[in-house]
């Protein structure tokens, strides 16, 4: 983009010196203010050029160009300027001055540069003021628009259950990535939360999210090419009904040459408990397990009827100490997961364990236990990339029939043991929950429900694999 300007100085000659005659074909002074490109992606460079032609018949005194940018800029250092000076305000005014004394009568050429790197998206306005003799002589505008740069940006939900009950509380995974091959600025990542479902955290907190009708805005600044962000998002559905989730990512001005990926929507199904009657009752003491330090305790669940349960949760309120083999929450409170069928009048024994600090055996009440029948837990594992090596595993069998298991691990990491009653695991089974490494050895026994399906002395045979977590 180039501008042009040409003018005769008669006027300004008659501010300075007093009423002269000027002929026809009194010389002029030209003056060429160009910019380098008018797109750019950001954080790339911008270069103002200034060509000055003196053929005026006398010296022009005063002479100043000014430039202010409409945008936050940083001024590099390739500044040019033959004489004088030049002054950068990078405060509030984004200005940059030159001050170039008198330019004598016949200077041919005088130019004039500097670079620039735009710092936000948009139109980049220079406002380019030219004086002599204190007095505006010209003005023109130099425009260039600051784009993103080119990127495949995409998001995708993670860990995501498709179906639970009212109450439960629920943690699915978001991840944006930049498949590049440039890095993305001002990104924004949008996520719908539907009336009807209770936002109870965000991990990580910062950036925190702006709420405009039932969707959260994540501002997350650059994404780098190559790069991803993961975002973890509790909530608590207090309805029955099918949710309509979404996920979008995009940035200003970005050049997306994929945009199948930028978008995606998928279905919540909530529902309420069946009306299934389960009675469950306690029928053991409390004891600390000196193996693991767990306070255990068993529960016997009963199908009063009138149908089937597919499979049993039970919640467990009021407590001060976790439940440590719960697998997951329902309105605040912990739960366990029996994953096998309950026929009516069938019962089923599930063991409790508790993690207390002071290992000692607490107050508990059969009034804060409450039985449900839900739907059978997806238990099937995912193809499995990696498996801990067999050999380095230990298996043995206890005295009551419960099977110990231990294996390397690494501590922190999350690991998913399955187990099958055939050496092919054509019926393989995840245990309910999985295990999170504490140390780099694990022990883990098999004690049955809630854990696996049945007790290992209810089966011939038994096979186990360990998976890390996930299984994919």
């Amino acid at each position: 983009m180039k501008f042009i300007f040409s003018w005769r100085l008669w006027t300004l000659i008659v501010l300075a010196f007093g009423a002269l005659s000027v002929r026809a074909d009194t010389p002029i002074i030209t003056f060429n203010a160009t910019v380098s490109t008018n797109q750019i992606v950001q954080t790339n460079t911008v270069t103002y050029t200034f060509t000055l032609t003196n053929n005026v018949g006398i010296n022009l005194q005063n002479v100043v160009i000014t430039n202010t940018f409409s945008s936050p800029i940083v001024a590099t250092t390739n500044f040019n300027s033959p004489q004088g000076s030049a002054y950068y305000s990078s405060d509030t005014t984004n200005t940059i001055i030159f001050n170039l004394g008198t330019i004598s009568y016949l200077t041919n050429g005088l130019q004039v540069y500097f670079t620039v790197i735009p710092q936000t998206l948009g139109t980049l306005t220079n406002t380019v003021v030219l004086n002599c003799f204190g007095t505006n002589t010209a003005t023109t505008n130099l425009l260039t628009q600051v784009i993103n740069a080119q990127a495949d940006l995409s998001v995708a939900f993670t860990n995501y259950t498709p179906f639970a009950y009212v109450n439960d509380w629920l943690t699915y995974g978001m991840v944006v990535s930049n498949a590049g091959p440039g890095n993305v600025t001002s990104v924004v990542l949008g996520d719908t939360l539907p009336p009807g479902l209770k936002l109870l955290s965000l991990s990580p907190t910062n950036p925190a999210p702006t709420i405009i009708s039932n969707i959260l805005y994540f501002s997350l600044g650059t994404l780098n090419s190559g790069s991803s962000q993961q975002f973890r998002l509790t909530f608590q559905p207090t309805n029955s009904g099918i949710y309509t989730l979404g996920l979008a990512i995009g940035a200003q001005s970005l050049q997306d040459p994929n945009t199948n990926n930028n978008v995606i929507f998928t279905n919540l199904a909530i529902s309420d408990y069946p009306a299934t009657a389960l009675v469950v009752v306690t029928n053991s003491p409390q004891k600390l397990n000196p193996q693991n330090g767990l306070i255990e305790q068993t529960i016997l669940v009963t199908n009063a009827g009138p149908g089937s349960a597919p499979a049993v949760r039970v919640v467990v309120s009021g407590l001060t100490n976790r439940l440590f083999n719960a697998t997951g929450t329902n309105n605040g409170n912990p739960f366990v997961t029996s994953p096998a069928a309950l026929a009516v009048n069938q019962k089923v024994s599930l063991l409790l364990q508790y993690y207390s600090v002071s290992r000692s055996v607490f107050a508990f009440s059969n009034s804060q236990l409450q039985a449900e029948a839900v739907v059978m837990p997806a238990l099937t594992p995912p193809a499995a990339a990696s498996t801990i090596a067999t050999n380095n595993a230990y298996i043995l069998r206890q005295t009551n029939g419960n099977i110990m298991i231990e294996f390397p691990a690494v501590a922190g990491t999350n690991y998913t043991i399955v187990y099958a009653d055939n050496v092919l695991f054509s019926n393989a089974q995840m245990i309910l929950p999985p295990i999170k490494a504490p140390a780099n050895w694990v022990q883990w026994v098999d004690y049955g429900p809630p854990a696996t399906a049945t007790h290992p002395t209810n089966t011939p045979q038994r096979y186990y694999r360990v998976f890390l977590n996930p299984c994919s």
